[in-house]
């Protein structure tokens, strides 16, 4: 119920706030430099916040992408139909709004 919805806003919270830590810290320095407790000590929580949604570090890289990759199949598969070559494809916009979206991690994982 709501108590409920109140707990999952503030999980999703706490996961933008450690992505856009993690994603400042990438554009630093390489993952293997990277702590935990930067992490945390960056967005002003403790550490076992983190291992609650985290193993460490690269655990953390790996569901981002693998979040990524399926918000950016979600965007391919639901274009799948469009063929009309007179139009300029749709699926471009969503293309360039989810990089948009996304750009610090982007740029984080795809390198300078």
């Amino acid at each position: 119920g709501m108590e409920e919805k109140k707990i999952d806003r503030r999980v999703r919270k706490t996961k933008r706030q450690l992505r856009l830590a993690l994603t400042e810290l990438l554009q630093e320095k390489p993952i293997k430099d990277i702590t935990v407790r930067e992490i945390a000590n960056r967005v002003d929580i403790n550490r076992g916040t983190f291992y609650l949604h985290y193993r460490d570090v690269y655990d953390m890289l790996e569901k981002i992408e693998k979040e990524l990759f399926a918000e950016f199949n979600e965007i391919m598969q639901s274009h799948k139909e469009e063929t009309d070559p007179t139009k300029p494809l749709p699926i471009l916009n969503d293309i360039f709004q989810f990089f948009i979206d996304n750009a610090d991690m982007a740029i984080a994982l795809l390198g300078p």
